[in-house]
């Protein structure tokens, strides 16, 4: 399961936003700069063909460099991708689950103590200033 809060921040207010995706099975969740998530996130899910990558519009429009970090979750595994694009993959990191954003010191926390991915980012929400509800959430793999 992936699960995200929906809060993103810009230009002094806090607003709603998704922060996740789902295609063909595979979900993929971002923090950082909203807009390169996103576009990481079309990029992904059109093949992910490093010899083509993603064009970013960092946060002013222009071309600066990426600001993001990706959790992509497949059925059988996750992998943990930034700007450099070069990902980790779950056999490289040996935790069963992750959590990027504001939020991931207490996600982890939580969901070392037992709780569910949507329970790790309800803790999140109470304690993490970048955090809050509605949170969004997808299975997969799932019979």
């Amino acid at each position: 399961m992936m699960a995200a809060d929906t809060q993103a921040s810009g230009g002094g207010i806090k607003f709603g936003m998704r922060k996740t995706a789902c295609q063909d099975g595979v979900a993929i969740g971002w923090a950082g700069t909203w807009v390169d998530g996103k576009t990481f996130a079309e990029w992904y899910f059109k093949g992910a063909d490093i010899s083509s990558p993603p064009v970013y519009h960092g946060r002013h429009g222009d071309q600066d460099r990426a600001d993001f970090a990706a959790i992509v979750l497949k059925p059988d595994s996750w992998e943990y991708w930034c700007e450099y694009l070069v990902p980790e993959l779950s056999t490289d990191i040996h935790m069963p689950f992750y959590a990027i954003g504001s939020g991931a010191q207490a996600a982890l926390a939580a969901m070392h103590l037992g709780a569910t991915a949507i329970e790790a980012v309800e803790v999140a929400c109470k304690v993490a200033d970048g955090c809050s509800l509605p949170i969004e959430h997808h299975v997969i793999g799932a019979a």
